[in-house]
């Protein structure tokens, strides 16, 4: 039996999951994690390829203003990337193909809006202050290229969040990720690697090149999911009520905490690297940068399972299923802490060959601060989808104050630890106040939800009895 079988299996013998909502989430499931590591294996050729074509000075700007795009397609989605998914789901769940319809059409009204808002904001930031205290380099040439970038980024994302909605999770993953995910992942390597064989590309290159592969994947994904969204709402059935809610005013008062939430989640995140920008050389910002690229492999299986369940939270939660929902999110954090743990073990082990052999030999002095940054995303995993689960709740506000509380934290710990020890105390710092996070968001969920979404110490030794049957059963088979 496998793996997810195995969860599953003890999951139905406690509390009976829907049988429609159990194949639902193993085909997902299964689909997701395939698509995913298309996903995080093209990532890791765009670092490889990154890190050897340009000098370490360049990579480490490339690093960064994918950072900063990263920032600004969190503002830009104005907080909808979650509250499409929520209400669209809710509706779906309560048989509703109106309010579903309504929370499309006024979503689409907010980020026509938003996004162009963002992207002009985020250049006058950039050219009157970012260039100067990041150190960006030739910004007549950069931040127009970024600006495309912060269109079509922040659109794929919002279409790829609305598809999981409608529980179309392949196509969905296929649009997530840095730099607009797989498909355009395959889209800007080609491109790179052309452009490598006429001349020594920059970091303009790099950068107008990614912006050009994500302007390409654009009008195929909104055609797709113009098919999908019709088709599954024409499958509802009828509904009595004809007049939805006024899902605009909804929408915003529930976008407006949760953007504010997902914007100080990534300065606790993300903010390290912005304090990297500012502080160090852009040679140590490259080991930092690469370290970090290297420390998200453990935090991928809990990534890959919160793309998996998000609809499903927002559902379970509107029928009021609690405990189904608690065994959902614990097994689920189980399943992502199995191969998390042997990802942390790989990297702590061999940190430098790792990151030599990935990179480059340059990059084999960030060795130090891989361990530290590896140590803070398994306690990440461990601690399940907590912050997923309250925004999917409508407890946005809980998760605002955590994120508020932990970004000023890191702001704090970061400055100092980076002018006393450089990029290794700046490590440390991020992983001690990531920890700190998480472990207030399960709390929080707890309290308010009534629900745990820890791993579940139990399920590990049901997978292990699993494989010692397994592995016993194959050697018998071998022995005859």
């Amino acid at each position: 039996m496998s793996l997810v079988g195995c969860l599953q299996e003890e999951q139905t013998r406690a509390v009976p999951l829907n049988t429609a909502l159990r194949k639902r989430l193993t085909s997902e499931g299964i689909s997701t994690l395939g698509f995913r590591l298309v996903g995080i294996g093209t990532a890791i050729i765009i670092d490889m390829v990154v890190t050897r074509l340009l000098t370490p000075s360049d990579a480490g700007v490339f690093f960064l203003l994918a950072n900063v795009l990263a920032f600004g397609a969190v503002v830009g989605m104005f907080g909808l990337n979650t509250a499409m998914v929520r209400f669209v789901s809710e509706g779906i769940g309560l048989k509703s193909p109106s309010e579903a319809r309504e929370a499309l059409r006024a979503g689409w009204s907010i980020a026509a809006i938003s996004i162009p808002c963002m992207v002009a904001v985020c250049l006058i930031t950039m050219w009157f202050w970012g260039i100067h205290v990041l150190h960006i380099p030739n910004p007549t040439v950069l931040l127009p290229l970024l600006g495309l970038c912060l269109l079509a980024f922040p659109l794929l994302q919002l279409i790829s969040g609305v598809l999981r909605s409608f529980h179309d999770s392949r196509v969905a993953t296929l649009l997530t990720g840095q730099f607009g995910g797989p498909a355009c992942h395959v889209v800007f390597l080609t491109m790179l690697v052309a452009a490598a064989l006429v001349s020594k590309p920059t970091v303009a290159t790099a950068l107008g090149l990614s912006a050009l592969s994500m302007l390409l994947m654009i009008p195929l994904a909104l055609w797709y999911l113009s098919r999908i969204s019709s088709a599954r709402i024409a499958e509802m059935p009828a509904e009595s009520r004809t007049t939805p809610r006024p899902m605009v005013g909804i929408l915003l008062a529930a976008c407006l905490p949760l953007v504010l939430s997902q914007l100080f989640s990534f300065c606790t995140g993300f903010g390290d690297m912005w304090v990297a920008g500012s502080m160090v050389s852009h040679e140590d910002l490259a080991l930092y940068a690469a370290s970090r690229r290297l420390m998200l492999m453990i935090g991928m299986p809990m990534q890959l399972v919160n793309l998996t369940v998000i609809a499903s939270i927002a559902e379970l939660r509107a029928q009021g299923k609690n405990v189904e929902l608690q065994r959902l999110l614990r097994g689920a954090a189980t399943l992502a802490a199995i191969p998390a743990i042997g990802a942390l073990v790989a990297l702590v082990t061999f940190p430098g060959q790792i990151a030599a052999l990935i990179f480059g030999p340059f990059y084999a002095t960030a060795a130090p601060i891989l361990v530290l940054l590896s140590l803070g995303q398994i306690a990440f995993v461990s601690a399940g989808s907590a912050e997923l689960t309250l925004m999917m709740t409508g407890q946005q506000r809980s998760a605002l104050a955590v994120n508020c509380f932990t970004s000023l934290a890191l702001a704090l710990a970061g400055i100092l630890a980076t002018q006393q020890f450089g990029v290794i105390g700046l490590a440390a710092a991020t992983t001690s106040v990531g920890a700190l996070q998480v472990l207030l968001f399960v709390i929080c969920v707890k309290r308010s939800i009534g629900v745990w979404t820890i791993v579940d110490p139990t399920l590990f030794s049901i997978v292990w009895e699993r494989l010692r049957r397994a592995m016993g059963s194959s050697s018998e088979a071998l022995s005859k």
